[in-house]
């Protein structure tokens, strides 16, 4: 009875040998492309949980399509061509960003904000990420592992895929975001992959394709250079751009104005006229301390949000004795550079402010929030505890002060009025009395006393303009926000929309003036 002779082991597929080391660096790959393309939308979409949201849902979708197609197109055609052949074309996708960008987001900026960065996202990121999500299924495939060993196999792939994409994800964050344009990232990104997979492939002996890869490394590194800026003789110019791990930063210079803007937004508009007084909220904010206690000789304020520093300047040239937080020291290294800011290093804290609250035991009399992420808020700073570590910074008789930016007819600011009311006994709101594009400036004022303001007669127009517009918050009801609900975000989705829409308008959509790209 004859037997048949056991087959011999499968021989090692050309290319094969440089299946984990290519596993590792895609799943790198995957949370760069995913972090930094939270920041490639944010010009139009902000970058607060709606982008985030979007980005997580897309990459998984993505991923779950390339898990499942990979693992078909695996077990058919078992061939490391193919494998880095995929991951190439996933490069060159991740090359060709900067160039869709901007008409992928002009395309969806007129749809409601939460279907517009999900659709914007679908179209940017899909692709690329799907063919980097068939990696681990064909990595498993070409591994070959012998029969009953197929676990350990595939356990080994995920592992060094997902500890690329730790690592990934710590260098994007920590690294790549907050020192380079999203250009550099999304070409060392997309180039990191097109070497690999040209590696891949000159290992399988398909020269072709890896004289593809190498080519498009080349050819892509010319958009490294971003087309020319607005020169003087435009209407607007970049003056300065700074990446930092909170957002895009942009100096921006009109025939008016030097604005400080954040993914897009202006966060300070300050007069290139030196005579010119500055908008009327903080005209009001820096009066605040003489119309609330005219006697005070120095009295000390807390500035929660930094911006380009023009509170802080109007403070101190009242006499008042300042402290400033800022979360990101970028914008302080900004602020000092091009806005001309002079408060002494020691009097700027780069803290976080609800934590700065929470932490420090200094009594203020004055606690002002100008505190922004572009156009949305801090979320954690307008919840019922956020304003209960606020009243204990406090001295008696103290006042909280919130510049507060809504559209009329919103649903933020009666969620933002009751929390105040839930916390402070006395609460009014004054407004500069426009609504310019559907937008209105509040300034929210609070006190555990009432809220006397005398001596208006001696302020500034701009003070005396928001004095007379007090703005009626007893017919506004709305829900207390607190840490453990908080849906703020959802409530300001129109404001945001409005405030983009606004600055479209005032300052154009040159791409050198919006985007990183």
């Amino acid at each position: 009875m004859s037997r048949t002779p056991p087959s011999a082991p499968a021989e090692p597929a050309r290319g094969q040998g440089l299946v984990l080391p290519t596993v590792f660096v895609t799943g790198a790959c995957v949370l760069v492309v995913e972090i930094a393309g939270a920041r490639v939308v944010s010009p139009l979409y902000g970058s607060g949980l709606h982008t985030w949201s979007a980005m997580i849902s897309v990459t998984l979708a993505a991923l779950s399509l390339g898990y499942w197609a990979g693992g078909r197109v695996a077990d058919r055609h078992p061939d490391p061509a193919r494998f880095h052949g995929g991951i190439l074309l996933a490069g060159l996708a991740v090359l060709a960003i900067p160039m869709l960008a901007p008409a992928v987001l002009r395309a969806t900026e007129p749809l409601d904000a939460r279907l517009g960065v999900l659709l914007a996202a679908v179209g940017l990121f899909g692709v690329p990420l799907a063919l980097l999500g068939g990696v681990t299924p064909f990595a498993i495939r070409l591994s070959r592992p012998p029969a009953g060993e197929v676990g350990s196999a595939s356990g080994l792939v995920f592992a060094v895929s997902t500890v690329g994409s730790l690592l990934g994800a710590l260098a994007a964050g920590f690294v790549l975001v907050p020192n380079l344009g999203l250009r550099a990232i999304l070409w060392l990104t997309g180039s990191t992959l097109a070497a690999i997979a040209a590696a891949g492939l000159l290992a399988a002996r398909r020269r072709q394709g890896a004289v593809l890869g190498l080519i498009a490394i080349v050819a892509a590194a010319p958009a490294l250079r971003r087309g020319r800026p607005p020169g003087p003789a435009d209407a607007v110019r970049v003056v300065a751009s700074v990446p930092s791990f909170y957002g895009s930063l942009r100096v921006i210079e009109t025939a008016t104005h030097r604005l400080l803007t954040v993914d897009g937004i202006g966060q300070n508009y300050v007069a290139l006229d030196a005579a010119q007084e500055p908008h009327p909220y903080l005209a009001f904010l820096g009066a605040l301390p003489r119309l609330r206690r005219p006697d005070a000789a120095q009295p000390s304020a807390l500035v929660v949000g930094l911006g380009a520093g023009e509170l802080v300047r109007l403070l101190e040239d009242a006499g008042v004795r300042v402290t400033a937080v800022e979360l990101d020291p970028r914008v302080e290294q900004v602020a000092r550079r091009h806005f001309g800011l002079a408060l002494a290093p020691g009097r700027v804290r780069i803290a976080d402010g609800r934590a700065f609250l929470r932490r420090d035991r200094g009594r203020f009399e004055f606690v002002l929030m100008d505190a922004f992420l572009g156009e949305d808020v801090p979320a954690h700073l307008f919840t019922r505890e956020a304003f209960e570590a606020a009243r204990r910074r406090l001295a008696p008789g103290g006042l909280l002060a919130i510049n507060y930016t809504t559209i009329p007819g919103g649903r933020d600011l009666p969620a933002v009025a009751a929390t105040l009311r839930a916390v402070f006994p006395h609460v009014r709101a004054f407004s500069d009395g426009t609504d310019a594009g559907g937008l209105a400036t509040l300034v929210l004022v609070a006190s555990e006393s009432p809220l006397a303001l005398s001596g208006a007669d001696e302020a500034s127009p701009g003070a005396r303009l928001i004095l007379a517009h007090e703005h009626p918050l007893g017919a506004l009801h709305g829900p207390v926000l607190t840490d453990d609900r908080n849906p703020i975000h959802t409530f300001r989705l129109g404001t945001n929309r409005v405030w983009r829409r606004t600055m479209l308008a005032f300052i154009g959509d040159a791409p050198a003036v919006w985007y990183d790209l």
